[in-house]
Order: structure tokens, then C-alpha cells, then sequence
């Protein structure tokens, strides 16, 4: 289940984001940048054979959408509530985002934030959640979310964090199967102890999947026409539900997500780029006929100039220049 199987604790950091796709090999997870700064994120965490527990900080406005792996259940402590979208809507105060089976999920966040988050077996999940609260775990799901006091939820999180914490400090984690049953124990029964059976519809599901409809057609087509009246078409809403759709949903209107996904596309050529002068062939790829407000969108997200990403890997005119007279002198095999 454990995407870090050959560690019991790991320290990563990383500076791209598809680098946290790259980590987690058993999840299929897009991650995307949609704020301005330099992108830059910290993964700490353990595992036991069942349950594995990891604290990530980030830097800038992120986007995950994803699927976790099957016979997986996963919970999440954001330490920034009311900046996090999570499947549709903002988090509420008595709320934690929780996914089981295989399911999909979008999860943004605002500004500098940190998630604490535990994937753990299925079977195990259950297990203790009828337990603790006396009911089946699905019945005490709803919109992927578990009901908890604000207060209970972040005493939890608070508790779980220096527990991890701790653990993390010792120069070898090596636990046997008696403390590797122990400690899954002590951290979903201190989850499961405060969790409520109460049920609500948070959002009409009409803008929700309108929203999800148009993100679609957005990530299958982002190289052609994109606007408003084609995404309405799309979708078959006015362009009101559409708007209200996606700042529910992802916390910014289409035309911004529409940009924000192409920015990224665009950053994601230039990295790979080897040759100098190729950022308005690739800009003009990605929808950006006007090449200076590219250029300050750009920066904007990604601190820097498309220039600047471009060349980064590209080798320098004034070496092909070196080598051309000695790849002319050389003579013709064979001669």
C-alpha cells in the first residue's frame, strides 16, 4: 500500500511539482502550481505495514486531483481550514476530508499550508471506525468528509503532529509488529474517539458537476479555443452556474484555471527545452498569442521568466559556435 516501501520514515523535499507525482508511484495524482512564487514543498512521514502517516508543508497555491490506490483509506488534517478546497467545496470548521477505495479527489490549497495526512488499509480503517463510534465507516461519511468538533479536530491534528514529530527524531525507526500494531492503533482510535454521525448536502450538485464537466474538457483540449461560451456549451449551464461552479469547486473562475493550466503546460516544455529562442513557439502552443503578457503571467506564477526556465537546460550558442569549426575539420570516416 505504502508508496515509500524500502523506508520507515522519510524526509523529502522537493522543488517541482511533478516531483511529488514521481513520489508516489501507487497513486495516480497530478499535482499542479496555481500560485505566484517559487514552488517549494517538504514531505515528512512513517509507515507500518498498514498505516502511513506523512506531514507536508507547502509554499505557494497548489492543486492535487487524483485517485487513491484500491483497499486504501485516507484522512487529512489541513492546518488551514478555511483555505482548503476539498471535492467540491470549502472545508468546514467540523469537517475532515476522508477517501476510501480507489476514490477520486481534487484538493486545493491557499498560500503557505501544511496537511497531515494518513493512508491506511481498508480493512483496518473499518475496523476501528465501528469500534469507536459503534456505526459502519460509510455511514458516517458524507461528501467524502467525516464530521468532527473544531475544537476535537485540532487538538487531533495538534496531537498526531508531535507524535510524528517524535518519532521522526530517532536516528533508526525500527519497529517491531507488536509497536507497529500499537501505534496504528493509538492514531485512529484518537481520530475515531471524536468523529460524529452527521450527515449533510453542503453544495446543489448541479454546480459541482458542471464544474467537473468543463475541468474535464479543459485538460483534454488545452490547445484549442477556450472561453466561457465554449465551456458553457460544453456543459450545457449558464455561464452564472459556471462561474459560481468553479469558485465553489476551485476557488477561481474558469478563465484563470484555463490559464493556470496552460502556464503550467507551457513551464513543463521549457524545462525540457534544449535549444535557445523557444519560448514563443511554445507560447503561442499553449494559447499566449501576446508573448509580454505571457511573460508577466508567467513570472507571476512562477517567479522567474519563461526565458530564464527555457535556458536553464539549453546549450548556449556560443558553444555550437566552438564546434562547428571541429566537427567541419574533422575528416570523413574512413579517409
Amino acid at each position: 500500500m505504502a508508496p515509500f516501501k524500502e523506508n520507515r520514515k522519510f524526509d523529502i523535499q522537493f522543488n517541482e511539482p511533478e516531483h511529488a507525482s514521481e513520489l508516489t508511484p501507487d497513486w495516480d495524482v497530478l499535482h499542479y502550481q496555481i500560485g505566484r512564487g517559487d514552488y517549494k514543498a517538504l514531505l515528512q512521514g512513517l509507515y507500518t505495514s498498514r498505516l502511513q502517516i506523512a506531514l507536508c508543508r507547502y509554499k505557494v497555491d497548489i492543486f492535487e486531483q487524483g485517485a487513491i490506490p484500491k483497499g486504501t483509506g485516507v484522512i487529512g488534517f489541513p492546518f488551514h481550514q478555511a483555505q482548503s478546497h476539498y471535492c467540491g467545496g470549502v472545508l468546514l470548521d467540523d469537517e475532515i476530508p476522508v477517501l476510501c477505495i480507489g476514490e477520486e479527489y481534487e484538493f486545493k490549497t491557499k498560500g503557505t499550508a501544511a496537511t497531515l495526512t494518513m493512508a491506511v488499509d481498508m480493512d483496518l480503517l473499518q475496523q476501528v471506525a465501528r469500534e469507536r463510534t459503534g456505526h459502519e465507516l460509510s455511514s458516517l461519511i458524507t461528501n467524502k468528509r467525516l464530521n468532527i468538533h473544531p475544537d476535537d479536530r485540532i487538538r487531533i491534528r495538534t496531537r498526531l503532529t508531535a507524535l510524528l514529530t517524535s518519532l521522526l527524531k530517532k536516528d533508526q525507526l525500527h519497529l517491531d509488529v507488536r509497536q507497529q500494531v500499537l501505534l496504528e492503533r493509538v492514531i485512529l482510535e484518537t481520530v475515531f474517539t471524536h468523529v460524529r454521525d452527521k450527515n449533510r448536502d453542503l453544495y446543489p450538485v448541479q454546480r459541482l458537476q458542471s464544474a467537473l464537466l468543463a475541468r474535464e474538457y479543459i485538460v483534454n483540449n488545452p490547445h484549442s479555443d477556450l472561453d466561457i461560451s465554449r465551456l458553457c456549451q460544453v456543459t450545457g449551464c449558464a455561464r452564472e452556474t459556471l462561474h459560481k461552479g468553479f469558485r465553489e469547486r476551485y476557488g477561481m473562475s474558469p478563465g484563470r484555471y484555463i490559464r493556470t493550466i496552460r502556464l503550467n503546460g507551457a513551464r513543463a516544455e521549457l524545462l525540457q527545452t534544449r535549444q535557445y529562442g523557444m519560448v514563443a513557439d511554445i507560447a503561442m502552443k499553449w494559447g499566449f498569442s501576446h508573448l509580454g503578457r505571457f511573460s508577466r503571467y508567467y513570472r507571476q506564477l512562477f517567479g522567474e521568466s519563461p526565458r530564464e526556465t527555457a535556458n536553464r537546460n539549453a546549450v548556449p550558442p556560443a558553444w555550437k559556435n566552438q564546434l562547428s569549426p571541429l566537427i567541419h575539420s574533422c575528416p570523413p570516416p574512413g579517409s
